[in-house]
């Protein structure tokens, strides 16, 4: 082992480039994943709501939808507000549900989705038949399986539709128990499509949203002729479609506390995949701003390693090149981590953080093989197979 100061050229290039991408992950790339963190969360309700109607799809889960028609019906808001139950499914449970509620309260209605209907997407048709069926202006989307614990919910949707906003994007993620049977991993590549979606979203580039928590004004539906563009596909009633009519200045998004919706999946590692390989799938059809950004983050992170590998390589017996790359390292993973965590915080997913330089190595791969499941499944995301 030898300690001198004098490297081959090769060497120096190598550590120069190592240098250059710990500056570009500690700016560029770490601004991107912490841009959630400048979401300010409006805490003052608008007292000028507009009034909304809030539409819940329920596909024969009586026992959720029990559980959340009461949290959104005893919502504090400052308008007149409606809720359509969207029933896929004709359950007997879930119509005893809806008369049950409905004797207390006036402002709870229900329609359901013809049992012949196969030939296009139950949720674009379930979402159709709500919208037509709205009264008010404004509608905001949720399903059976959201668990909304905030009595303000509503409001956060309120109060940005007050601003002039048409259409406002929330934050829905796993509750605790379908977080543990995700296992890690799953939550952080679940962590990094809500950065994706967000950080985009606020660089004006909306690129995905969730009917579990967003809304827009109706007339938007109506003036973009609904999903006639689209009508083949399974998917894309949320995120292809808004991307139609969504931009910079008529879009909102809300990360408050008050404003998030859990997710009660009935079977999350299954809801993961379909999920994944969906966007994966209709991905070409949205922005792909985001998703270069965190692409190429992946790719120099890969880089780096390799380039630190090769330098200590090419360096030994000679250490002074290892000890200078230990300590560019250092602030490479902590920029990194830190970013992460912080943007985990704000999104409500929590990963551990000794974890995260694995999870990050690993996603590239990860998402390569879902590429490859989905091309293997494509018929499944089409109406007609």
């Amino acid at each position: 082992m030898t300690f001198i100061f004098d490297f081959p050229l090769i060497v120096l290039i190598l550590l120069a480039v190592n240098l250059l991408i710990v500056i570009y992950i500690a700016t560029f790339h770490r601004s991107f994943i912490s841009k959630v963190k400048n979401i300010k969360s409006d805490n003052e309700t608008d007292s000028l709501v507009p009034p909304v109607s809030v539409i819940v799809y329920c596909r024969d889960n009586a026992e959720r939808l029990a559980k959340l028609l009461p949290q959104i019906l005893k919502q504090n808001y400052a308008a007149d507000f409606e809720v359509i139950l969207i029933n896929d499914g004709g359950s007997e449970d879930t119509k005893d549900v809806f008369n049950y509620l409905s004797l207390t309260h006036k402002n709870l209605y229900q329609t359901f989705i013809p049992q012949c209907a196969d030939n296009i997407s139950p949720k674009k048709l379930a979402i159709t038949l709500g919208v037509k069926a709205a009264q008010y202006d404004y509608v905001v989307f949720t399903n059976a399986d959201a668990i909304i614990e905030s009595d303000k919910w509503l409001s956060s949707f309120g109060t940005e539709f007050a601003k002039g906003k048409d259409v406002v994007i929330g934050n829905s993620v796993p509750n605790n128990k379908c977080k543990k049977i995700l296992g890690q991993f799953k939550c952080f590549d679940m962590l990094a499509d809500r950065i994706t979606t967000f950080s985009s979203a606020l660089f004006g580039r909306l690129y995905r949203c969730s009917t579990y928590n967003m809304g827009y004004r109706k007339s938007l539906f109506f003036d973009s002729k609904g999903f006639s563009r689209h009508l083949n596909l399974n998917y894309g009633d949320d995120d292809i479609f808004v991307r139609l009519f969504a931009n910079a200045d008529n879009s909102a998004i809300i990360l408050s506390n008050e404003s998030l919706v859990s997710c009660d999946y009935t079977m999350p590692t299954k809801y993961h995949s379909i999920m994944k390989q969906r966007n994966i799938y209709t991905r070409h059809l949205t922005s792909p701003f985001g998703r270069n950004i965190m692409a190429f983050g992946s790719l120099i992170t890969w880089i780096w390693l390799i380039i630190t590998g090769v330098t200590i390589w090419l360096s030994l017996p000679n250490l002074i090149p290892a000890i200078a790359l230990f300590f560019i390292a250092i602030p490479f993973w902590w920029t990194t981590i830190y970013a992460w965590k912080k943007a985990a915080k704000i999104l409500n997913i929590h990963v551990s953080a000794w974890l995260m330089p694995l999870f990050i190595l690993y996603r590239p791969f990860y998402n390569f093989l879902y590429r490859i499941k989905t091309h293997n499944n494509r018929r499944q995301f089409f109406v007609l197979r």
